[in-house]
């Protein structure tokens, strides 16, 4: 009933490979992961079979990065400080049809 691509430039073959052989979107329920202009065109698209994404934000983990490490070595913070853990999580976010116009250019 549903096909999850590991991310969305599988989608999109998958999507054309749906289309063209006739199904409908949400026949079966087609959705991945990265998030970008295509991706939501194509979820905005009544045609496409893409129905959402997560939208990792990679270019605020970019940012995040940059002060993180100038934080560290710069400045000398102790890590510890500004992340608990070995990792810094940030938030991704479902684009669908409930949200997409807020994604798409």
């Amino acid at each position: 009933d549903g096909i999850w691509a590991s991310f969305d430039g599988q989608a999109y073959i998958i999507d054309d490979l749906l289309t063209a052989a006739g199904h409908e979107k949400g026949a079966p329920a087609l959705v991945s992961i990265d998030g970008g202009p295509e991706a939501y065109e194509r979820i905005a698209d009544p045609e496409s079979m893409l129905m959402a994404t997560v939208a990792i934000p990679f270019e605020a983990m970019g940012e995040k990065a940059v002060e993180m490490v100038e934080a560290i070595v710069e400045k000398g913070e102790d890590p510890a400080t500004l992340v608990s853990g070995p990792y810094l999580l940030m938030d991704a976010t479902l684009v669908d049809a409930s949200n997409v116009d807020q994604f798409a250019q």
